[in-house]
């Protein structure tokens, strides 16, 4: 086979791994089976569905405090 598959990212997959045990069991598990690179871009897509959200929360907040001031 020449071209790997395309790995299944899910966008709120960061979320859902800090909140929810089972689906953090189930997602090492497959991890196990997974290449190496495989997990590296899931692990960054979820990193980046947590803190994506987290920064626009705070630059709006900093925004909303500097104008109160």
């Amino acid at each position: 086979m020449l071209f790997v598959p395309k790995p299944e990212i899910n966008l709120f997959a960061g979320w859902r791994y800090l909140l929810d045990r089972g689906y953090r069991k189930e997602t090492k598990e497959l991890w196990q089976s997974e290449p190496a690179w495989v997990v590296a871009v899931q692990m960054t897509a979820g990193a980046c569905s947590v803190l994506f959200p987290l920064i626009i929360f705070g630059l709006l907040a900093f925004v909303y405090i500097s104008r109160q001031v």
